[in-house]
């Protein structure tokens, strides 16, 4: 299953970036992108009978199990989470946290006003740790570049405990 998330994830990246970089530029920061992203570009590529069949697996800020090394409450705030099955979170019905999302995507937005854009250590570990022995789940450390010093938007993908830094580069 983890694979059949990257096409819809590169697809709705591919439209975000033309859009946000038309004239004029689009301004925002990362929740702002964060919700841009998903309510106008991820949320199209919602089709029945694909991995992303419905909008209701698309949570902003949702709550996903920890890394116990990273996460001693043994949850954490994730800035996009894809989930299997539409209306699910991370709750059982005794309110453990027992169910593991499909995907996260942790953003992180550079402007021309902050430091050079980079990939974020701490998301790549963390999506490394997480994604260890859970082959359906895949996991995304977004970095935009709204002032365009090279690229524009750049996504590493991580699966397994691997992170391909190089996945898509915009």
């Amino acid at each position: 299953m983890a694979t059949h998330v990257d096409r819809p994830v590169e697809a709705a990246a591919r439209a975000f970036v033309e859009d946000v970089f038309s004239k004029p530029h689009w301004r925002g920061r990362e929740h702002e992108a964060v919700s841009h992203f998903a309510f106008g570009f991820l949320q199209r590529e919602c089709k029945p009978g694909t991995v992303l069949a419905d909008a209701a697996q698309i949570v902003i800020g949702g709550c996903v199990p920890g890394v116990a090394e990273l996460n001693p409450k043994g949850r954490v705030n994730k800035d996009l989470v894809l989930w299997p099955q539409a209306r699910m979170s991370c709750w059982d019905a005794d309110w453990k946290v027992s169910h593991v999302p499909m995907a996260v995507l942790e953003w992180k937005v550079f402007r021309a006003t902050t430091r050079p854009p980079r990939m974020s250590v701490y998301d790549l570990h963390w999506l490394e740790q997480f994604s260890r022995g859970r082959r359906d789940f895949v996991g995304y450390a977004v970095s935009l570049d709204l002032a365009s010093r090279g690229w524009r938007l750049r996504a590493a993908r991580v699966h397994d405990g691997r992170a391909d830094q190089e996945w898509l580069t915009l």
